[in-house]
């Protein structure tokens, strides 16, 4: 159930219009042993970073079933829509865009 409810929280924050001066990023908690960020949005793609445990991330966008994702320490890459429903909460922040 928390992995559904991860999952719809993260495809709401995504409908968002592109107008709007600030955006609604979505911040999720790795509750998996460890989650794989790859260097583009596809398995082909290597690994770039591994995010452990209790670590967060923050969701900037999808493409097809990848999302863009920032990891706590600023690294950037891929990750499978299948791996990041693993993750337990969901927090929505209020982000600035650039």
């Amino acid at each position: 159930m928390r992995r559904l409810f991860a999952l719809l929280l993260l495809m709401q924050a995504f409908n968002l219009s592109p107008a709007s001066a600030k955006a609604q990023l979505v911040e999720v908690i790795v509750t998996d042993p460890f989650l794989e960020m790859h260097s583009g949005p596809g398995r082909g793609y290597p690994v770039v970073y591994v995010v452990g445990r209790d670590d967060s991330v923050t969701v900037l966008f999808s493409r097809t079933e990848w999302y863009k994702v920032r990891a706590s320490r600023g690294q950037e890459g891929w990750v499978r829509r299948a791996d990041l429903a693993r993750t337990s909460s969901a927090r929505t922040r209020r982000c600035a865009r650039s």
